[in-house]
C-alpha cells in the first residue's frame, strides 16, 4: 500500500513538473504573440504521447478492446453529420493540423440482450459492471491531424493556463480583467486548435468533440452505445457488431442546451 501511494505521489510530481515546463513554454509563446513558438508546444505535445499500438491492444481485456474498437469507428471531428448536423457544429471541423483527444473514457456493460429502442435512462438501470479507462490514447485514422491526447499533465497545465476555468475542476469567478486576458489567450490558440466556452463562460471545451462520455455493451457485446457532446448537444450512436466488424446503425440527439 505504501508502494503504491509512493509511486502515485511520485508521477503527480512528474506531471507537475511537467507541466510547469511546457506551460511555461505556451505564456512565452503567448506574451511575445508568436505563432512559431505555439507550433512548437503543440509538436512537443504531440511527440510526448503515442496512440496505442495493435500489439498493445491485443493484450487489452476483451472489453477494453471492443470499447477502443468502436470509439476509433465512431470518432471524426472532420464529420460534420455527426448528431444531426446542425449548422452549428460546423463551427468544429477543420481540414487538418493538430486536434486534442480525450484521454479518459468509461465502459459500462448491462445486463440487455439487445439495444433496440431503447436510451440511456434505461441502461442506467441495468448496470453490471463499470471500467475507467484512464489512460486512453485511441488511434484514430485521420491522417491530416496531428494527435495530442489531454494527459493529466496538459489538463494541470491548461487549468493554469485559462485561470481555473476548466471542465472538471469547477468554476473560479473571474473580474473582468482576467476574463479579458483568459478570451485573448484562447483566441492564441485558437490559431491552431478550437477552443470554446462553455454556456455562462464558465469553462471551455479544450478536446476536439464529438466528446465521449461513456460507451455502453449489451452483455454479449454485439451492441453498442456511444454516449457524447457537440458543444451544447447531448447525443447518442449506436453499433450493432456484424461479422466481428462495428457497424453504425443510428445517432439521435437527447437534449440540447
Amino acid at each position: 500500500m505504501i508502494r503504491i501511494l509512493l509511486i502515485c505521489i511520485g508521477l503527480l510530481f512528474v506531471n507537475c513538473k511537467s507541466s510547469q515546463k511546457y506551460g511555461n513554454e505556451l505564456e512565452y509563446a503567448f506574451s511575445i504573440n508568436s505563432e512559431k513558438e505555439l507550433l512548437e508546444f503543440l509538436e512537443k505535445w504531440h511527440k510526448n504521447y503515442s496512440p496505442i499500438t495493435e500489439i498493445d491492444k491485443s493484450n487489452l481485456s476483451e472489453i477494453v478492446k471492443q470499447a477502443y474498437i468502436v470509439f476509433e469507428k465512431f470518432y471524426n471531428p472532420q464529420d460534420s453529420t455527426i448528431g444531426e448536423n446542425f449548422e452549428r457544429q460546423k463551427l468544429l471541423y477543420r481540414a487538418n493540423g493538430y486536434i486534442v483527444i480525450q484521454n479518459t473514457i468509461d465502459i459500462i456493460i448491462t445486463n440487455k440482450d439487445k439495444f433496440d429502442n431503447i436510451n440511456e435512462m434505461d441502461l442506467l438501470k441495468e448496470i453490471n459492471e463499470e471500467i475507467e479507462i484512464e489512460d486512453f490514447r485511441p488511434n484514430i485514422s485521420i491522417n491530416t491531424f496531428k494527435k495530442l491526447y489531454f494527459t493529466d499533465d496538459y489538463k494541470i497545465l491548461f487549468k493554469k493556463y485559462l485561470l481555473s476555468n476548466d471542465e472538471e475542476n469547477g468554476y473560479i469567478e473571474l473580474n473582468l480583467k482576467q476574463k479579458e486576458l483568459v478570451f485573448e489567450k484562447v483566441k492564441f490558440l485558437n490559431n491552431e486548435l478550437r477552443i470554446f466556452p462553455s454556456h455562462w463562460l464558465k469553462y471551455w471545451y479544450i478536446i476536439d468533440h464529438p466528446s465521449v462520455s461513456r460507451i455502453y455493451f449489451n452483455k454479449d457485446i454485439t451492441d453498442a452505445m456511444v454516449c457524447y457532446n457537440i458543444l451544447y448537444q447531448s447525443c447518442e450512436a449506436f453499433y450493432k457488431r456484424i461479422n466481428s466488424d462495428w457497424t453504425f446503425i443510428k445517432s439521435e440527439i437527447t437534449f440540447t442546451e
